[in-house]
């Protein structure tokens, strides 16, 4: 396993390389570097603020599990393009971290943690038919909302002038806005859905903050 981990990051690491080629060529073209959003060129979040539908990344809809025409095979590919971009905000914010590593293949994208005892943990953001989704996409939404509350606050630390408003959640590594995912039983359908809206917002707003960082390198060199 950890052979087919190594090669699924040298894969990755290949398409980093490709998307950050693509943002370069973006901001060769752009006529307004200012009106330029780096991250969403690449990455569409559409959001319905009132939580009536599933957040969309790339006309993908962001579900915890299948229901109705949602099945894994679309789940599992929206989680990859949200955990690619993840990866990029992070790269973009100059974050580093040896305990968290992001593998976001098409098929399903993994999240990896080394706690303090080296030992490695790794979870599935997606499944297949016939898994128990519930439990391993809980644990999975756990740690990618452990990661994005890191990133958030790493974010929060870095001196540049903003004009994001504040994050659209408050957010820790267990909670986000009002729900303790300690707590929210791994089956319930319901309250992931609201994890990941919230989640969807804060990723939406990190974006944002990400590309006014990146823009303002830019303008600097």
């Amino acid at each position: 396993q950890e052979n087919a981990l190594q090669l699924e990051a040298r894969s990755f690491d290949f398409q980093q390389k490709q998307h950050f080629d693509r943002l370069c060529q973006a901001n060769r073209e752009g006529d307004d570097l200012q009106a330029v959003q780096l991250h969403s060129t690449l990455f569409d979040l559409a959001i319905d603020k009132r939580g009536l539908r599933y957040p969309l990344i790339n006309q993908l809809r962001l579900a915890f599990c299948p229901k109705g025409d949602v099945q894994w095979s679309e789940i599992n590919a929206a989680w990859s393009q949200a955990a690619q971009l993840l990866f990029l905000i992070g790269s973009s914010l100059e974050f580093r971290t040896p305990s968290w590593r992001i593998i976001p293949l098409t098929s399903c994208a993994k999240i990896i943690h080394l706690d303090v005892n080296q030992k490695r943990v790794v979870w599935n953001l997606g499944g297949t038919e016939g898994s128990n989704f519930a439990r391993g996409m809980a644990a999975a939404l756990r740690a990618f909302n452990a990661l994005l509350d890191e990133l958030v606050r790493h974010a929060s630390s870095l001196e540049f002038e903003r004009t994001q408003r504040a994050i659209p959640f408050p957010m820790s590594r267990s909670s986000v806005g009002n729900i303790d995912l300690s707590k929210l039983p791994d089956a319930d359908d319901a309250g992931w859905s609201r994890v990941i809206q919230y989640n969807a917002c804060n990723l939406q707003w990190l974006s944002g903050l990400a590309s006014e960082w990146e823009r303002q390198k830019l303008s600097i060199n």
